[in-house]
């Protein structure tokens, strides 16, 4: 899993990577499982997140204990 945190006038903006099910072989074209998945869990220690949302599918996402879940 890679990340990136930017910082806006509103708030935060995670980007996450899932890098799990690409598989590239020393010679030809890159082989990507879509299938492949990760359990990401973004904690906000000390604050409380209002909202989250997934913009490549413009997803709300739920709020639960000052984190985010999301399979």
């Amino acid at each position: 899993m890679e990340y990136l945190i930017n910082r806006t006038d509103s708030g935060w903006v995670v980007t996450l990577f899932n890098n799990n099910g690409v598989y590239k072989p020393q010679q030809g074209l890159a082989q990507v499982d879509r299938g492949a998945s990760v359990m990401a869990i973004v904690s906000l220690a000390g604050r409380a997140a209002e909202s989250a949302r997934e913009w490549t599918g413009d997803t709300t996402l739920a709020v639960k204990s000052k984190a985010v879940n999301q399979p």
